[in-house]
């Protein structure tokens, strides 16, 4: 064998170059035009928010926080829930197409309830002990009693499956105070409306967190029995990097709001985030427009940190719902993402991007609402 190649390989004979040394050559290569021409604002209406083509080991000063955040979600690994979406019509029928979901790889569903359900007949035989089965129930009003009524019939010792009751702020804290076994669910649900971008979206979510939270001490609830209890709606862009960056700056302004309170350490329950694929038509790209959009943004959530992945079909034939099912399946088994417990960590463009949002959005936050 070559001598060559048995040789341990190592980068001692090249150099080291600093950041000067890269761009006093690439502003060669621009024949003499400063790189900060390249500079670029990606938030319309925010002249502060400003990314640079380039950074490295340098630039991390500053970031040197950041590390304890690294590997900070919940878990050893990467894990997520690939959810789908169901409107609930008969309960029967519901359930049926449940089951050729879950058949097909979905490991969570989501039930949309809009009136008075039998869930005898819509969770019979549903794989509830490796399945999230999580709710969408702000038009039933008796939905807390009706399904408290169905766990405490059904109740095992293994307790109510994981998953999220998405209602509204009344209702949910009525859940915790009542002491209902419903709230093995989470129950307090964040989600911007309209928002301009990402910066946007993270400030609303705080000032909505802030809302709830205010209203629950009041009703004479504890911050640490709060703080578990949130969980997040997040719709993802189109902004890859900067979509990373999001979720991973939202983890980490959750945890610095509920260490406001007081809940701290290994008091803290990591916040929940569900990531929203949106359906997206695009003539330019058709006619798989909504396939290719759908998974470059589900990897942008799975490495930003989500717990539950939701990816809309293009429209409701068992062809399109199952190609956007399989976008997160393949990830999987092909990627092996799920095996990689924070595969951004460390990236010197991601984390300047997350510092940024961070920064921005907590500064605002304190001076508009004095905390």
């Amino acid at each position: 064998m070559n001598e060559g190649i048995e040789k341990e390989l190592t980068f001692s004979e090249f150099l080291p170059v600093s950041k000067s040394d890269w761009i006093n050559k690439v502003n060669k290569e621009l024949k003499n035009r400063p790189l900060s021409e390249l500079d670029w604002k990606p938030f319309p209406g925010d002249d502060d928010f400003e990314l640079n083509p380039y950074y490295d080991a340098e630039d991390t000063g500053e970031l040197a926080y950041l590390k304890a955040y690294h590997n900070s979600k919940a878990g050893s690994s990467n894990g997520w829930i690939n959810y789908v979406k169901i409107k609930v019509g008969e309960e029967a029928s519901a359930r049926n197409i449940a089951l050729d979901y879950i058949a097909q790889g979905a490991t969570g569903v989501i039930f949309e309830l809009d009136r008075p359900c039998s869930f005898d007949q819509l969770l019979k035989g549903l794989p509830e002990a490796n399945t999230e089965i999580s709710f969408i129930a702000e038009n039933y009003p008796g939905f807390p009693d009706d399904y408290g009524d169905y766990l405490n019939r059904m109740v095992t010792a293994a307790g109510p499956p994981s998953g999220f009751i998405r209602t509204d702020m009344i209702t949910g804290l009525q859940i915790l105070t009542s002491g209902k076994n419903v709230v093995e669910k989470r129950v307090l649900f964040l989600q911007a409306d309209v928002v301009l971008n990402p910066f946007e979206e993270l400030y609303a979510i705080l000032r909505q967190a802030l809302k709830i939270m205010e209203a629950g001490l009041d009703a004479g609830l504890q911050p640490k029995n709060l703080s578990g209890q949130y969980f997040i709606i997040s719709n993802t862009g189109l902004d890859y990097f900067i979509e990373i960056a999001k979720l991973r700056a939202l983890r980490i302004l959750f945890r610095a709001f509920v260490s406001a309170y007081g809940v701290t350490g290994n008091k803290i329950k990591d916040v929940y985030i569900l990531s929203v694929s949106q359906k997206w038509i695009n003539d330019t790209y058709a006619p798989h427009e909504n396939m290719l959009k759908n998974t470059s943004t589900a990897l942008s959530a799975i490495i930003g940190g989500c717990n539950g992945l939701l990816i809309e079909s293009e429209n409701e034939e068992p062809l399109s719902r199952r190609i956007a099912l399989n976008v997160s399946t393949i990830i999987k088994e092909e990627s092996y993402l799920d095996k990689v417990s924070d595969p951004a960590a460390g990236s010197y463009f991601i984390d300047r991007v997350t510092h940024q949002l961070i920064k921005e959005t907590w500064n605002r936050f304190t001076k508009n609402t004095g905390k």
